[in-house]
């Protein structure tokens, strides 16, 4: 039996080998391809600390997702703040450098499998950025 999932939501022809196509099963079947299945769920409970550590940075802190998606393991996260700021880790924490001091940020964090990046997170609290 073969099979093509399309990308998204859709319509996919099963056909097996032998029983002469489509035809023969009755009309093509309904496959759903839901993406969001295999790609991890969002990150929780994310949570920002200044860093005096690095310079005008914050430490994001997260609990790991619920599902890490059907087509493997959590490979990497990235954390992103209000401006734009992001860095990537295997795991919580991450520290995020770079930010403006005296300035306010929250920051999310999404999880990538080999698939590709799952949903972003609720927003982290609010830090203010110091020069250390």
């Amino acid at each position: 039996m073969t099979a093509t999932s399309p990308v998204g939501t859709g319509i996919v022809d099963i056909v097996v080998p032998g029983l002469g196509g489509p035809s023969a099963m009755g009309p093509p079947g309904k496959f759903t391809y839901d993406p969001d299945q295999h790609v991890p769920s969002a990150p929780r409970n994310v949570s920002a600390t200044f860093a005096c550590a690095t310079p005008a940075g914050a430490t994001v802190t997260f609990v790991a997702p619920t599902s890490s998606g059907s087509d493997g393991p959590v490979l990497s996260y990235t954390a992103t703040s209000t401006g734009g700021f992001t860095a990537t880790g295997p795991g919580s924490p991450i520290t995020v450098g770079g930010l403006t001091a005296g300035q306010s940020f929250t920051f999310t964090v999404i999880a990538r499998n080999k698939t590709g990046p799952g949903p972003v997170s609720a927003a982290s609290n609010s830090v203010t950025s110091l020069s250390c």
